[in-house]
């Protein structure tokens, strides 16, 4: 039961980071790169946390082997980890320059999350060298099409909710500038 709690609490966090970074990107022109930056790794996390996520649910319905959950920390962290950097950094500077209590909670957790992402990924390193690079991807060949094509499904899956929700975002954010322009 916990293990869904954790599943659906991970889903709702990476839409609401695909469809904020629509937002951010829709109200920042192109002359403010930084904040199409920061926009673009709210997009990274919110794509890759939910691609995490969708492995980790296919290891709980039993069609992608445990192990591949090394390889998509090893495979997924570096992105998760550079673009996790960036977005706390950014909120810390936020958070400071504008005296937000809820900015600070947020930056918390952001700081919170990058050690564990960190940490996490740091132990799939040690633990794939003590299984081996060769057992880690083993299954038997019946089940290697299916974790395939399990996987192939998955990332379409996260790369069209997370690029649909941003452009949601987006497409709100563009909504409100022409709202507030009218007045």
């Amino acid at each position: 039961m916990l293990i869904w709690l954790l599943i659906i609490l991970n889903l709702l966090i990476c839409a609401w980071d695909s469809y904020a970074s629509g937002m951010l990107w829709g109200i920042n022109d192109k002359k403010r790169i930084w904040m199409r930056v920061i926009a673009g790794c709210a997009l990274t996390i919110g794509f890759v946390g939910m691609l995490y996520t969708f492995i980790l649910i296919g290891i709980v319905f039993g069609l992608v082997p445990e192990t591949y959950l090394l390889a998509a920390n090893v495979i997924l962290g570096l992105p998760l980890i550079s673009a996790g950097i960036v977005i706390t950094v950014q909120g810390w500077i936020d958070t400071i320059r504008n005296k937000n209590f809820l900015g600070g909670l947020i930056s918390i957790w952001n700081t919170f999350a990058l050690i564990w992402n960190i940490k996490v990924w740091i132990d799939s390193f040690k633990a794939i060298k003590e299984i081996g690079i060769v057992n880690l991807l083993k299954t038997d060949n019946d089940s290697k099409a299916k974790v395939v094509l399990f996987l192939i499904v998955a990332v379409i899956m996260a790369g069209l909710i997370s690029f649909g929700l941003f452009m949601v975002g987006k497409k709100k954010s563009e909504n409100l500038i022409i709202k507030t322009s009218n007045k």
